[in-house]
């Protein structure tokens, strides 16, 4: 029996006024670092949709070029936003493009992202420039007001930059 009075008195746990302790200032750490949190989710969500933009312009470039047809890509901007890639020029992602559409994307793919603007485009079927004389350009912004945009060059090419210096969504971007 005194053994076990023995062990019992050098084993020791927490008491209640330790947990508590505890429990509040991991309470106090989570509520600190949540919003930030939920940014830098947000600026991850940006960033992926304006990289998948430019993705997919790339690839339709090259379905251009390949086919031997223009390319177009067209937008419908706001918070219920999506953009088509299709066959046909000024076909509406939002309606229903038939055999035309090659790919669509919407806003519910990428909840809490808006599209601000953007431009129609087309790619030329010959070596796959952009069929506009100005420069094509699509910006999304996040709930927290950070700002991508995706530009196109006079060649075709897309790149993801950072429209606002002030606001900087991914510093190791370019600014446009």
């Amino acid at each position: 029996m005194s053994r076990r009075v023995a062990a019992a008195a050098t084993q020791r746990g927490l008491t209640l006024l330790e947990l508590v302790i505890t429990l509040a200032v991991l309470a106090l750490l989570a509520s600190t670092a949540g919003p930030s949190f939920g940014a830098l989710v947000a600026r991850h969500r940006l960033r992926a949709v304006a990289e998948h933009l430019a993705a997919d312009l790339a690839e339709a470039r090259e379905e251009a070029a390949r086919r031997g047809t223009p390319v177009h890509a067209s937008f419908e901007s706001g918070e219920h936003w999506c953009y088509a890639i299709t066959l046909a020029a000024d076909a509406p992602c939002t309606g229903s493009a038939g055999d035309a559409a090659l790919k669509v994307v919407r806003a519910q793919d990428h909840p809490g992202i808006v599209l601000v603007e953007a431009a129609n485009l087309a790619f030329d079927a010959r070596d796959g420039s952009s069929l506009q004389d100005s420069l094509g350009h699509a910006r999304f912004a996040s709930p927290a007001g950070d700002q991508l945009q995706v530009q196109l060059s006079r060649l075709g090419r897309a790149r993801v930059c950072v429209p606002d210096p002030a606001r900087p969504a991914a510093s190791d971007l370019p600014r446009c």
